[in-house]
């Protein structure tokens, strides 16, 4: 059977209509080699096509979170320098209050004011001579 199929076609164009008609068919019958033997070979290269796919695949996977880990890390970074911005900007108008500049330009009649703390009871010590308190006064 292959034997006679090997013997009809060897040295036979292939004809036809298509690309391959002037080509001639070149067989030769391989004792012991079955038909599992050849599969077995498609079906290797198959596998290792499939592997390039799935490595190809986790790469792009890898790639795309990757990125997308890089977008969200410059997201919070944008805030992080809004919310610093927006601290500038409120700082630099406590202090144009504070100075009571308007446009760079010190307001007519604005007065600055701090608020006082009350002084607390302060014990006069008795059995010291009033030299020593008067010294004492003046320092504290």
């Amino acid at each position: 059977s292959a034997k006679t199929c090997v013997a009809a076609i060897n040295g036979q164009t292939m004809g036809g209509r298509g690309w391959y008609r002037d080509d001639v068919w070149n067989a030769k019958y391989l004792r012991g080699f079955g038909w599992e033997d050849l599969m077995g070979g498609v079906r290797a290269e198959e596998r290792e096509r499939e592997e390039r796919v799935r490595v190809g695949v986790r790469r792009d996977k890898k790639e795309r979170e990757e990125f997308l880990r890089g977008v969200e890390r410059a997201k919070v970074e944008e805030g992080k320098k809004k919310k610093r911005e927006g601290k500038r900007e409120k700082v630099k108008e406590r202090r144009v209050e504070d100075e009571g500049l308007v446009g760079g330009e010190k307001q007519e009649g604005f007065e600055r004011r701090f608020r006082q703390n009350e002084v607390r009871n302060r014990k006069k010590v008795e059995g010291q001579p009033e030299d020593v308190n008067r010294v004492l006064g003046k320092i504290f």
